[in-house]
């Protein structure tokens, strides 16, 4: 029974399984589909669309991940089970396997058979098969028992933070891993940040009062000049939200849009980066209507100076647009960034961006592309004069200092733009 899956999944490292090897035996009379996928927009994509339509067809029916690039080192194992966990993935993942190594997609019917095959994006056509076998078939044994990581938390107040705004002494985080954005302000000059509220109740899509909306996977943010509106990448409702700041409400301005990783004011509109749909819209403010910018592969992070629109994509490379004049232009940042995911704008008019993948901050010059680390020494959480990070993602600028949202860390860390020296920044409640 599923021969298949047995030897392309064979030598595997497991997680998600409790700590215990996988056993193929518990997928007899169930029909599975097998995930090929890596950590990127498309694949977590994917995982969202996977995971709900088990919801749907019920113990019958269960999902394999196999990591693409498959590694088998403990640094690698820990990076992966903070992944799996930062992004809600309970479904068994292979590590390390003989599976095809592309993104794809696998059926497998109740009877071990290959049913199906194609891109991850067409889970629609393979959901047309998976629900001929209601139940997963008859013989079916009772429930598949999902047994996620665990995360080691102490008194982490964030989790997964991915997106980080500045404005004046207000700091807005997007907690992305519990489905919240939080606002807060610095009373002084300590690195000590007070709430002043939460938004978000929970995953799903809710307007409403701050304590009764709903976000799914808050990623960026852009906050007004004027600091009544906070404007939210609701990545994987594909939609942008409003956080209203006089009255304490949120609204979805836009939906429909595909995942949206970030989004940043740029002269008198609002502009969203799509990934998937490899371009960045321009979104008016008053009705929500958009409209095609940008044509990027990949865009995962937006930063604006004046009416020049900064574009950072998944590989590190930034193209630009200037808003008024529609000139366009690209810079290869040298030596290249081995990832990209938040970008701002430092004083002197150079676009810095976070590299996760390098855990490192980096300044590019705007006229050559050359690039430079301004603080990052490797993996870890140490504070400093060489400070290390884990998965920084968002960034933002707060006069001379860079806020951070040091994803893998759960931690708002604040660094000097002038000596790379870092601290971490610790939030508390009043009440």
């Amino acid at each position: 029974m599923h021969e298949t899956l047995r030897a392309g999944l064979a030598g595997a490292a497991w997680y998600n399984t409790g700590g215990r090897e996988f056993d193929v035996a518990a997928l007899r009379g169930r029909a599975v589909a097998v995930l090929a996928f890596s950590f990127d927009p498309a694949g977590l994509t994917a995982w969202r669309a996977l995971s709900d339509l088990a919801a749907r067809l019920g113990p019958g029916f269960v999902c394999l991940g196999a990591h693409l690039p498959g590694k088998a080192g403990p640094l690698e194992r820990e990076s992966l089970r903070k992944s799996l966990r930062r992004f809600a993935i309970p479904w068994p993942v292979a590590d390390g396997t003989a599976w095809p190594r592309t993104p794809g997609l696998t059926l497998f019917g109740p009877d071990g058979a290959e049913a199906w095959r194609g891109a991850p994006a067409d889970i629609g056509a393979m959901a047309s098969l998976a629900e001929r076998w209601p139940g997963g078939g008859p013989s079916a044994a009772g429930p598949f028992v999902l047994s996620p990581e665990e995360e080691l938390r102490h008194d982490d107040v964030l989790h997964f933070p991915e997106g980080v705004e500045a404005l004046g002494r207000r700091v807005f985080l997007a907690d992305t891993g519990a489905d919240r954005v939080i606002g807060a302000y610095f009373a002084d000059e300590e690195p000590v940040a007070q709430v002043e509220w939460v938004a978000g109740a929970g995953r799903g899509l809710a307007d409403g009062p701050l304590d009764r909306a709903r976000f799914d996977g808050p990623r960026g943010l852009a906050a007004s000049p004027d600091g009544e509106s906070l404007y939210v990448a609701d990545s994987l409702n594909s939609a942008v939200r409003v956080i209203d700041l006089r009255r304490y409400e949120v609204r979805t301005l836009c939906a429909g849009l595909g995942p949206v990783w970030d989004v940043c004011l740029c002269g008198d509109a609002l502009y969203a980066a799509l990934p998937l749909a490899g371009e960045v819209r321009r979104v008016d403010l008053r009705d929500g209507a958009s409209a095609p910018l940008l044509a990027a592969s990949c865009p995962v992070a937006l930063a604006a100076s004046g009416t020049r629109l900064w574009v950072l994509r998944d590989n590190g490379e930034l193209v630009w647009r200037d808003v008024a004049s529609g000139a366009e232009g690209r810079l290869a940042p040298s030596p290249a960034l081995s990832g990209g995911a938040g970008l701002a704008v430092l004083e002197d008019g150079a676009p810095c961006a976070a590299d996760p993948a390098g855990n490192a901050l980096w300044r590019i010059d705007p006229a050559t592309g050359a690039a430079r680390i301004v603080a990052g020494k490797g993996r870890g959480h140490v504070d400093g004069p060489r400070p290390r990070f884990f998965g920084p993602h968002g960034v933002a600028r707060l006069s001379r200092t860079l806020l951070v949202a040091d994803s893998c860390n759960h931690a708002l860390r604040a660094v000097s733009a002038a000596s790379g020296s870092a601290g971490s920044v610790t939030l508390f409640a009043a009440s």
